[in-house]
């Protein structure tokens, strides 16, 4: 059994996603976590759907643009000491994260328009041989393509 403490990184992420109606948004994600410190190194990779949703955009405009997601899909994750005498773990199963975000509308080009804010998210990837955990405070960038 190897278990690491906390270590930090980057999360990024990739969404191809269309608008089913003003407060809610379906498509698919590719996301990925990388952190370390001196001792460990640690990963994992989610592929699968995303749901966003806006429900407050009727009920309260200056909180029209609060939004809430979750991802569903598989995930590839690896742990890996940096030395002494520890196993490595690495798996493929279950991927699941959620969180909030808003957005400020920043520009407008191509028929679309650019929308940046913070973006906060906890998400597990959970198999027999690895577990991994982390969450994300950062930034969301976002193109809204049409009319």
């Amino acid at each position: 059994y190897s278990s690491s403490p906390l270590l930090v990184g980057a999360t990024n992420g990739l969404l191809v996603m269309g608008a089913l109606s003003d407060t809610f948004s379906f498509g698919f994600m590719m996301t990925g976590n990388a952190a370390k410190n001196d001792r460990w190194e640690s990963s994992v990779t989610g592929l699968g759907f995303r749901l966003e949703a806006f429900p407050l955009y009727s009920l309260a405009p200056a909180l029209r643009d609060l939004g809430f997601f979750g991802q569903f899909g598989v995930g590839i994750a690896k742990l890996a000491a940096q030395g002494g005498n520890f196993p490595a773990a690495e798996g493929v199963q279950s991927f699941v994260s959620a969180g909030a975000f808003y957005e400020w509308n920043v520009v407008k080009f191509w028929g679309g328009h650019l929308a940046l804010g913070p973006s906060l998210e906890g998400a597990l990837m959970t198999s027999r041989p690895i577990e991994h955990h982390y969450g994300t405070l950062g930034l969301r960038v976002v193109f809204y393509g049409g009319k």
